[in-house]
């Protein structure tokens, strides 16, 4: 109701100006008043866009939805893309990881630059926005090598093998085979033959850390892990 009588006196307005207007222009006008003639024409100008607010605005609402459609369609595309590279990222990072820690078996190539790489990797899977989960699912991907080389820290931290004839024997089919025994295994394996020296100990629970975790306890100490014996060389 408001509405219609605000129209109405809009309206009514307009057609006031817009009948002063022809009265300034027309015959009855003594001389062409400028000044005046500008003022009504704005006034009348004003007052239509008032009244047609609601039309105007449903056009300029109009243009802006078309506007907004492209836009949509490139955000859609755009959205499209990232789930694209999200799809071929998760497997390729995966492989990836696990290739890292596999390539120079055992400890050729930097430990350190490895596992920076490693990172990389997983800052762009957060990056493209990929899952908690998947994240932690291709950062275990190594988990094989890490296992092996865990078992191997452990195993390599004792006396020369030649000093006790059933802990050589073990040993040469556990070098032979590159099995992955568990932390549980290992440190049964320590109490059978009784090496359970301080450092295979300290690897030992180090192990069991990874094995819960999928972190290392001692992250220093593992990336350093073949320093001493590249040393020793």
């Amino acid at each position: 109701m408001i509405k219609n009588i605000a129209l109405f006196i809009l309206y009514s307005f307009s057609f006031l100006l817009f009948i002063y207007f022809i009265y300034l222009i027309g015959p009855f006008s003594a001389e062409l008043d400028v000044k005046r003639l500008t003022f009504t024409i704005i006034a009348c100008v004003l007052c239509f866009v008032f009244a047609n607010l609601e039309r105007v605005t449903s056009l300029k609402m109009f243009g802006f939805a078309i506007t907004l459609a492209k836009a949509n369609k490139v955000i859609q595309d755009a959205n499209e893309t990232v789930e694209q590279l999200r799809a071929i990222a998760i497997p390729l990072s995966e492989i990836m990881v696990e290739n890292l820690q596999g390539q120079g078996r055992f400890g050729s190539g930097d430990t350190r630059q490895k596992e920076i790489q490693k990172q990389n990797i997983l800052a762009i899977l957060r990056d493209l926005k990929v899952s908690k989960n998947e994240i932690k699912k291709i950062s275990s991907a190594d988990r094989k090598w890490v296992s092996i080389d865990y078992a191997a820290l452990i195993f390599s931290s004792n006396p020369d093998p030649v000093h006790n004839r059933e802990w050589e024997a073990y040993w040469k089919i556990y070098h032979d085979t590159v099995t992955r025994p568990t932390a549980s295994e290992c440190s049964a394996v320590l109490k059978r033959f009784q090496i359970e020296t301080p450092e295979a100990l300290e690897w030992g629970i180090d192990y069991r850390h990874y094995e819960k975790t999928g972190t290392h306890r001692r992250l220093d100490e593992w990336l350093s892990r073949y320093d001493k014996r590249d040393k020793g060389r």
